[in-house]
């Protein structure tokens, strides 16, 4: 933990994060707005170590323009190709065993278990399986376990105490290709996770 914090930074005061979730957002473009927000990429690739992920995910960042802004881009790729079942699909509990068992700060391990946790929970209920059962495919890929880890720590790292959306989130239609085939869009364990959250159709 000692390492972790000197590769992260020393603490600040308290702040609070406010998110325009106006173009949405996804992973990588939260690891980019902390990394522009201050977090530092040795911090990030702390992250990728404490998890045990080097040999599976390499991160990088870069400054990028997107509409005329100047804006720091995230890229997180996974190594190698293993196939999508060994690339992408890991039980709930793999990946609680992992992050449980990981190099980083107790305050970290136990926000990011948390987000899986409920992740594992939405899934559960729209399949009808206990939540300890679910295999996460997508999101429990090397790489979205370094976008959800690092979210974490990246908002630790900022002393970022309160996180507040700002507006509605934005939905698009459809379908996208899932593990046992087409999926509805939004997908229904998204759905699951934004109960009780002000949203917005777009047409895509």
């Amino acid at each position: 933990a000692a390492r972790y914090n000197r590769l992260v930074g020393g603490p600040d005061p308290p702040r609070v994060g406010v998110l325009d979730l106006s173009g949405g957002i996804a992973g990588d473009m939260f690891l980019g707005a902390l990394l522009d927000a201050g977090w530092t990429l040795e911090g990030l690739r702390g992250v990728v170590a404490a998890l045990g992920l080097e040999r599976e995910v390499s991160v990088d960042a870069r400054r990028v323009r997107r509409h005329g802004f100047s804006v720091v881009q995230a890229v997180v790729e996974v190594r190698h190709d293993a196939g999508r079942h060994e690339a992408h699909a890991r039980p709930v509990s793999e990946i609680l065993r992992r992050v449980e068992g990981s190099a980083l700060p107790p305050a970290v391990r136990a926000r990011a278990a948390a987000v899986f946790r409920r992740l594992g929970e939405a899934e559960g209920k729209v399949h009808g399986v206990p939540a300890d059962r679910v295999h996460l495919h997508e999101a429990g890929g090397a790489d979205a376990m370094v976008d959800i880890a690092g979210a974490v720590a990246g908002l630790d790292a900022l002393s970022i105490r309160s996180l507040h959306a700002v507006g509605p989130v934005p939905l698009g239609r459809g379908t996208a290709a899932g593990a046992h085939g087409p999926v509805p869009l939004p997908a229904p364990a998204v759905l699951a996770l934004l109960s009780g959250w002000e949203i917005a159709w777009t047409e895509t």
